[in-house]
């Protein structure tokens, strides 16, 4: 919608005049000022004025300069008297664009006016679409910078950018241009009436064009004379230039000129015309035909299009004939027929390839060919109509009362014509005045270019650039343009938004202004590698930078980058997304994933990272480190007695003393509940961690002061000395377990190094072993199912299904005893199988007893998820039980997809083409890479039960499980929640958007039959609801 200023001191008026803008389609909207002082004075934002030339009229025309210099690019529409030409024309010879008739206004000429206005006023654009629309004008266009000596005055140029049509006008390629002096180039230009004389005005006195002037510049690739017409303009301190080769004009308007001189003069007159024919005709004739030959053969390469040439060859022979002619008017013998007729200039007439006609007080005297084709009837038809019938109604005002101030402003008006058949033809009307013996005093000569095809493609590119200047301002992310030299051309609103810059503020600046300094330098060097090399790593890639904006801040940036060329110049793309909030929220989650939210300390992931770059360092140092395994004693009495609530600050006072024993280089971990571990670098021999656990012991034993309360406790430390006491850190892990529950046994409050007599827990692990080796074929093994429900509707969805044994000899082993066992010695690869082939059969017998369909969820282990062949097996085994692979979910662990990333993404997706369901279980508690987590084609996430167990109660636990719901719904996740036990869980899980839940508040897990009459009970239950 476009923004129009009314200066009207009627207030009646512009109510009606309001009435006539409401009408054109919405496309304008109105703002009125009572005055025009008032207009300059406090400025509008606007694109089109319209000002109303009340009385005294003298008074308001010498105040247009000022509205001139207030307003300097957008269009000015007068609304004044209809029968003073006097005020039209000085309104126009101010600048105005179009007097209206204020007394019989309508809408249609108002809106015509409006949209010729805005044709022929570019709405401004961003700088990258001017350069492609200027590089595509036939002419030449550049900007000049003033070169002044010590007192600033001017008295040379140089070329700061030209475009493409500088090689065709000019004959130099503006990149040969660009830095060269004016006075080496174009040295006509010089003249203090002209381009000097322009700079030496101070900048907001300079608003109007520089007259166009025509003058003779020799080319230096054949030495032909060539007529060029030059507009200048000042675009701050520098030059604007338009430069027009107008040759082929020049030589119409000497044929003009000279056919007029012919009919007018008498016969000594007549041998003047034949000189001035000869001289001011021929040349530049016999330049159009060798030129015109030249491209009909193709000189210059193949012509684009079958009809180009087709024009050309008339062009050609038109103008061989029109050569031919002048050399037989040239003949003396023919001077007395030629006297006796017109027809020498009524052949140049009728050859003329726009529409020209000859009218006497508005009425068609003479029509040529091209005019009476261009209306599409004969020239004869035309012949004694008046004008105003071949022209549209809406330009009807244009022409109304004649052409004869068109033709005394020598200028051209945009207009439209209406052919035989009603067709509108859009042309520019030019007009002068003619006196002929047939014509008389008051003639007109008027000359009409068919412009139709010009203004559609004008109007195309202004609708394209409409739409791309609102694409960009709505962009959310920033734009930024930026040329071969690092220079910005373009900075959208978004980027205006993101980096606290206006646009003016940085277009013609180099873009490391929105880099902090050490990466500007860097990004120099980047762009001028790349002009060279023309190779690149980064184009077409999206990568993180760092942006820096306006207030100095430094804030993190995902930049996509392409390149665009128009021309021979190379553009770079930008679009930037700041992610300082996303990399807080990463970051956020990456603490909460690797700290303990209780203690703040380091979790169980971060002690394994660590220990693995102790033990790396210890390696290269030779020295020893020290694991202590630190494990409270009868911290579950404190709990039970006290409440969780004094238990978790307890837990807080044991962290600060551990952290306060450590030296500078040891670190301290809470790996869950009452177990913390400590690892010790650089020890020199096992004595040190000796003396540092009796110290830790020692702080443990003092008393704690919580809430004026006196609490008492204890440790008990397992210690491991690496490489003493473990050739590998799983070794290591798996000693200092051993030991710490040696020191429990031994009376607790007290320390124990790992020894070979410490090997009971081992005898009791080969025992597992051994019965695990034989339960499958003893049918020890048995699948129970804890169901799944939906939050939002209650119903059972699916099921868990979990692994229990229950040994001969062992009696019942736990699932956290036997699964570790298994995975170690690789016996789980085959319970695995069975696992899965039995619950498949499950899920067969239950479709074929008529249930529901419902998806059953089976864990896979690390081991399982790395074997090649995992997936072939799994559609076997789908195969043999005929069920839809849509009825199986596998859930894994977070630890199982980091160890390997990029294998376990190839894994997955392997896994995902067979059609089953993915899941990540226990999520939280591992060390998920979230860059790799959203490359997952996973479809669910479970969260851990040690969140949910203990909501409301902790808030910590809430924000974990709000927060990884958060994100699990923002990767269109499913959340499934575990361990869910009381009413408060389900209501906060449900407020929070959680799909599903498991857990002791619905059921424990149960064997196939209990889960059947488990899903019975609901559904009779669903019945008794409803009914």
């Amino acid at each position: 919608m476009r923004r129009l200023l009314l200066i009207e001191p009627n207030p009646v008026y512009a109510r009606l005049i309001d009435a006539l803008v409401s009408r054109c389609g919405g496309a304008f909207v109105l703002e009125v000022r009572d005055s025009l002082s008032a207009a300059v004075q406090a400025p509008a934002v606007c694109d089109l004025i319209l000002l109303s030339l009340m009385p005294p009229v003298d008074s308001l025309l010498a105040l247009l300069p000022s509205l001139r210099a207030a307003y300097p690019d957008q269009p000015l529409i007068t609304l004044g008297d209809d029968d003073d030409a006097e005020i039209r024309q000085r309104a126009l010879q101010a600048g105005v664009f179009r007097c209206l008739p204020k007394g019989a206004l309508s809408m249609d000429q108002l809106q015509d006016a409006l949209q010729q206005a805005l044709l022929c006023h570019r709405p401004p654009v961003s700088e990258s679409l001017w350069l492609g629309v200027l590089n595509n004008l036939p002419a030449a266009a550049g900007v000049l910078r003033p070169v002044r000596d010590q007192d600033g005055l001017c008295h040379d140029f140089l070329w700061r950018w030209g475009n493409a049509a500088c090689a065709t006008v000019l004959g130099q390629r503006a990149e040969i241009l660009v830095g060269r002096a004016l006075s080496e180039t174009l040295p006509v230009l010089l003249g203090p009436d002209s381009l000097v004389g322009l700079a030496a005005l101070p900048g907001n006195d300079a608003q109007t064009a520089v007259s166009p002037f025509e003058t003779e510049v020799c080319r230096a690739h054949d030495g032909g004379v060539q007529w060029l017409a030059v507009t200048a303009n000042r675009l701050g301190d520098d030059i604007t230039l338009v430069i027009s080769d107008v040759s082929a004009n020049k030589a119409q308007e000497q044929a003009l000129l000279a056919a007029r001189r012919h009919a007018e003069a008498a016969d000594e007159l007549k041998s003047r015309v034949l000189r001035a024919l000869s001289h001011e005709m021929r040349q530049p004739l016999n330049t159009i035909v060798g030129f015109s030959d030249m491209i009909d053969n193709e000189v210059f390469g193949p012509l684009a299009h079958p009809h180009y040439k087709a024009y050309i060859k008339d062009i050609c022979s038109a103008s061989q004939h029109l050569s031919q002619l002048l050399e037989n008017l040239l003949e003396r013998s023919q001077l007395d027929e030629m006297a006796k007729s017109d027809s020498g200039y009524r052949q140049m007439f009728d050859l003329a390839p726009d529409m020209m006609c000859v009218l006497r007080d508005g009425v068609v005297v003479m029509m040529n060919a091209a005019g009476a084709a261009l209306l599409e009837t004969s020239a004869e038809a035309c012949v004694g109509k008046p004008l105003e019938l071949f022209v549209a109604p809406e330009s009807l005002p244009l022409v109304h009362g004649g052409l004869a101030e068109l033709a005394n402003s020598q200028g051209r008006i945009p207009l439209k014509l209406c052919t035989a058949d009603q067709r509108l033809i859009d042309v520019e009307m030019a007009a002068t005045p003619f006196s002929h013996q047939d014509v008389g005093q008051n003639g007109v000569i008027v000359v009409a270019r068919d412009v139709t095809q010009r203004q559609t493609a004008t109007r195309a590119i202004l609708q394209r650039e409409e739409r791309l200047r609102k694409i960009m301002e709505t962009m959310v992310d920033a734009l930024i343009i930026i040329d071969q030299k690092g220079l910005i051309e373009t900075f959208n609103p978004a980027a205006e938004r993101i980096f606290g810059y206006q646009a003016s503020d940085v277009i013609g600046q180099n873009v490391s202004l929105l880099m902090p300094r050490s990466q500007g330098v860097v990004h120099d060097g980047y762009i001028h590698g790349y002009m060279q090399s023309r190779h690149s790593r980064v184009i077409g890639i999206g990568r993180e930078i760092e942006g820096q904006r306006k207030d100095g801040t430094v804030f993190p940036v995902e930049l996509a980058l392409s390149e665009m060329h128009v021309g021979d110049q190379c553009y770079f793309i930008g679009v930037l997304r700041d992610i300082a909030e996303r990399k807080q929220a990463e970051e956020r989650l990456r603490f909460l994933a690797t700290r303990d939210h209780l203690t703040g300390l380091p979790n169980r992931a971060m002690f394994r990272d660590s220990l693995e770059q102790a033990v790396v360092q210890a390696e290269k140092s030779g020295e020893m480190v020290g694991v202590l395994f630190v494990d409270l004693d009868h911290f579950k009495n404190i709990n039970d007695t006290l409440g969780h609530q004094i238990g978790d600050r307890v837990l807080q006072a044991v962290a600060q003393r551990l952290g306060d024993s450590l030296r500078p280089h040891d670190m301290v971990f809470h790996l869950s509940g009452d177990e913390f571990t400590l690892i010790l670098h650089g020890l020199d021999s096992p004595e040190d961690a000796a003396r540092m656990s009796q110290e830790v012991l020692d702080r443990l034993a003092l008393p704690f002061d919580i809430d004026g309360r006196e609490i008492y406790t204890s440790g008990s430390i397992g210690i491991v000395i690496y490489p003493e006491n473990a050739e590998s850190i799983g070794n290591l892990l798996k000693n200092v377990d051993t030991a710490v529950h040696h020191a429990k046994r031994q009376g607790r409050n007290t320390y124990s190094f790992y020894s070979e007599n410490l090997s009971q827990t081992m005898i009791r692990r080969l025992q597992v072993e051994n019965g695990l080796r034989r339960a499958l074929e003893r049918r020890e093994l048995a699948v129970v199912y804890q169901p799944k429900i939906d939050l939002a509707s209650g119903e059972c969805t699916g099921a868990e299904a979990l692994l229990r044994w229950n040994s001969e000899e062992l009696g019942f082993v736990s699932p956290a005893e036997f699964i570790p066992v298994a995975e170690e010695t690789g016996l789980i690869v085959a319970i695995g199988d069975w696992v899965l082939l039995h619950v498949c059969q499950q899920i067969r017998a239950w479709v074929e007893q008529g249930r529901p369909a419902m998806r059953i969820a089976v864990n896979l282990s690390a081991r399982q998820f790395r074997e090649p062949n995992l997936a072939q097996r799994i559609v076997e085994i789908l195969h043999l039980t005929g069920i839809s692979s849509g009825l199986l979910e596998l859930e894994l662990t977070e630890s199982m997809l980091v160890e390997n990333a990029e294998e376990a993404i190839a894994a997955l997706r392997s896994l995902k083409t067979l059609g089953v369901t993915l899941s990540i279980d226990d999520f939280g508690t591992g060390y998920s890479s979230l860059s790799y987590l959203k490359r997952f084609p996973i479809d669910a996430l479970k969260i851990d039960q040690s969140f949910v167990r203990d909501i409301p109660e902790s808030s910590d636990d809430m924000s974990i499980t709000k927060a990884i719901i958060s994100m699990g719904r923002s990767l269109e996740l499913k959340l499934v929640a575990e361990g869910t036990e009381t009413l408060e869980q389900i209501e906060f899980l449900q407020a929070n958007g959680c799909h599903i839940a498991q857990g002791y508040y619905f059921s424990k897990p149960v064997l196939p039959h209990l889960f059947e009459a488990f899903l019975d009970q609901r559904q009779s239950l669903a019945r008794l609801t409803g009914s």
